[in-house]
């Protein structure tokens, strides 16, 4: 099963992306602005341990407008926690140290997640 999951979809547009500590930074644009909306992320399995590939995941984030009647366009930073994914490779791998790529949609190249 994914990561992390607590819900399934994707949508947004990302606006930037960055690892802080065991976070990832994500700002992104979406349409709304009547009601809160609810988001979520998690990671797909972790791919490449034993293998000459590199490591990496790839994003999967949830959103539901609640059903939003506005269009107006919003920003808001979401701050997803990479502790359950590093303590996954930890476990898969035995190896304390590492780096995964973070595969995220819309951006060419994946973020390099390193512990």
């Amino acid at each position: 099963r994914p990561i992390g999951c607590q819900m399934v979809g994707i949508w947004g547009v990302w606006e930037q992306a960055f690892i802080d500590g065991d976070f990832l930074v994500l700002e992104v644009e979406y349409s709304g602005g009547c009601v809160e909306h609810s988001w979520g992320a998690c990671f797909g399995n972790l791919m490449g341990i034993g293998t000459d590939v590199p490591v990496h995941a790839g994003l999967i984030v949830g959103h539901s407008d609640n059903n939003d009647p506005c269009d107006s366009i919003e920003t808001t930073t979401l701050e997803v926690d990479l502790s359950e994914l590093k303590a996954t490779f930890q476990q898969l791998s035995g190896q304390n140290e590492g780096t995964i790529l973070l595969v995220l949609p819309g951006f060419d190249q994946p973020l390099a997640y390193s512990f």
